[in-house]
């Protein structure tokens, strides 16, 4: 289930995990605090109040899985729910959770909602995996993709028809964003050398513009020259590479929905290109919300994709740990984009009626300080993407920055 699948009937879920099974979260409460002990004497009108230390933490989760194979996913949450001791929480906003089942949680099926199981459950939390800030978010998107990139490059296809799979995933690179970059598949070899090259070269490049990036950031001591970098450049080239790595995992995801036999080997290959753009994306700030609703949508398709496939009957269970992965990954992808989204500026969008010019568009919205006018026509025009910025078409949406 994807964020896109369901936006329609259930707007706002965000993606979790429980003891391995992934779905998606509506509504969750916690109640923090502490244990106060209060003391009440004859006579006197006033209490006397002692503080025990802090209460355990109650998490009160609202989920919701949709799919085909909703009746099993109901008997894997009434096995999870009825096994003992702590288990693992990912929460879309906390991140990895050691919880303890408070109560009896609550699943419901209802004949009004078919291929719907709804559930409700209460935690008490005993531990966080990693810490709420944004650091820690981020530091838990590249653990995990790394691992899913370690799990892809494990995994056993379980397909009897390598070559023609790699014929297939040669073909979608060479006419990808990737393919375009200079990468090169060789259509002889066997699926695990072509995903080991492609592999080594995005992770080189990936931690090319890592290290760029890292270097943009750094603090500069006052006695030492700044360097010869240029921020803007090396923001424009991480976010370039984020999202070819990205779109081009979606184009394996597209190329392996037409072609059954091939898909297996197109779902690893997926699966490490969008380990790397997870890599990456820790580096490239999205500009506003919108940006960054549509950057967590884009890695939740690929990943819902990788984990939601069928599964050969004779592949190994290094699918399943990559399946796993993807699910982990999901989750900690939201949980990061979660928590810098409070910090980021608001957008909104605007449908030309008519051709327009993107100077006269600044002019009529920014014109009442005209200080402002050209820095927001260089913004429509970059945040646009416009080749010709003084005639943009009848019916284009331009997002705009307020």
């Amino acid at each position: 289930m994807s964020l896109d699948a369901t936006a329609g009937l259930l707007p706002g879920l965000l993606p979790a995990v429980y003891r391995g099974i992934a779905f998606d979260m509506p509504d969750t409460t916690t109640r923090p605090g502490r244990r106060i002990a209060e003391h009440l004497f004859p006579g006197l009108d006033l209490a006397a109040y002692d503080d025990l230390g802090a209460a355990p933490e109650e998490l009160s989760v609202s989920g919701v899985i949709i799919g085909d194979d909703y009746a099993s996913q109901a008997q894997r949450l009434r096995s999870a729910f009825a096994q003992p001791g702590p288990g693992t929480l990912v929460h879309p906003w906390f991140g990895p959770l050691t919880v303890l089942l408070a109560e009896p949680a609550e699943v419901s099926l209802a004949t009004n909602e078919l291929r719907v199981v709804r559930f409700s459950a209460t935690f008490i939390v005993l531990g966080a995996g990693r810490a709420r800030g944004t650091a820690g978010a981020a530091a838990r998107v590249e653990t995990v993709a790394t691992e899913l990139r370690a799990s892809a490059l494990a995994a056993d296809t379980g397909t009897g028809n390598e070559e023609r799979a790699v014929r297939r995933f040669a073909g979608v690179v060479a006419s990808s964003p990737v393919g375009r970059r200079g990468i090169y598949v060789v259509p002889e070899a066997n699926a695990t050398q072509s995903l080991g090259a492609i592999a080594d070269w995005a992770r080189s490049e990936v931690d090319a513009r890592a290290a760029d990036a890292g270097a943009v950031a750094a603090p500069i001591a006052p006695s030492a020259e700044p360097p010869a970098i240029d921020g803007a450049h090396v923001a424009a080239q991480v976010r370039s590479l984020h999202e070819d790595l990205r779109k081009t995992a979606g184009l394996c995801i597209d190329a392996a929905a037409l072609d059954t036999a091939a898909a297996p080997t197109l779902h690893r290959a997926a699966a490490v290109l969008v380990a790397e753009a997870a890599r990456l994306f820790v580096h490239d700030m999205p500009d506003d919300r919108s940006s960054a609703l549509t950057v967590r949508d884009g890695f939740t398709v690929v990943l819902q994709a990788i984990r939601g496939a069928a599964v050969p009957a004779s592949a190994g269970t290094g699918h399943h740990d990559m399946e796993a992965r993807a699910a982990e990954l999901e989750a900690a992808i939201a949980a990061d984009i979660n928590e810098i989204i409070g910090r980021l500026p608001r957008s909104w969008s605007m449908s030309l009626e008519n051709d327009g010019d993107a100077w006269l568009i600044a002019h009529h919205l920014f014109g009442d300080d005209p200080e402002a006018v050209e820095a927001a026509y260089a913004a429509i025009v970059s945040r646009n993407r416009l080749r010709h910025p003084a005639s943009i078409e009848a019916g284009s949406r331009l997002e705009i920055e307020p």
